[in-house]
């Protein structure tokens, strides 16, 4: 059998858990205000702002919904193509599957014509870039418009 701790051992690896515990809790904290920002940062932007992975839209800005005339609800079961002229489709598969092949690089700005949900086509400025995104890599898409 093993020797038992003495009182000041224990007082010891008391003082280091607190310490842990309170650096932590303050990660934490920082995390979430960090979350906070973020979130409202996304939220409050005047770009339209999308992330999807293999095409499924996984997240879209309030931004984005105005400017699209779709509902959040309505986001959450469409695909990238469904937002794009159909001239624009191929142009940006191409370009999707080139960066995601590492062909291109992986942030880049291009031009491309949307599609609202009334059917309107208009020019639009993408700014794109690679990220991970709950645990895999996704694509986060600014409109400039």
């Amino acid at each position: 059998m093993g020797k038992k701790p003495t009182y000041e051992a224990l007082e010891a690896k008391i003082a280091a858990l607190e310490m842990q515990a309170a650096k932590l809790q303050s990660s934490e904290t920082a995390l979430r205000e960090s979350e906070e920002r973020y979130r409202s940062l996304v939220e409050n932007s005047l770009s339209a702002i999308i992330v999807y992975r293999q095409e499924e839209i996984l997240f879209a800005n309030k931004p984005f919904s105005e400017i699209f005339g779709y509902s959040r609800e309505e986001i959450s079961h469409m695909v990238v193509d469904d937002i794009l002229a159909p001239e624009s489709v191929k142009m940006v598969a191409d370009l999707r599957r080139r960066r995601l092949a590492g062909e291109i690089e992986q942030a880049s700005v291009y031009e491309s014509k949307g599609r609202r949900k009334n059917g309107e086509i208009f020019e639009m400025e993408i700014s794109v870039c690679v990220v991970p995104y709950q645990g895999e890599s996704a694509v986060w898409r600014f409109w400039l418009i």
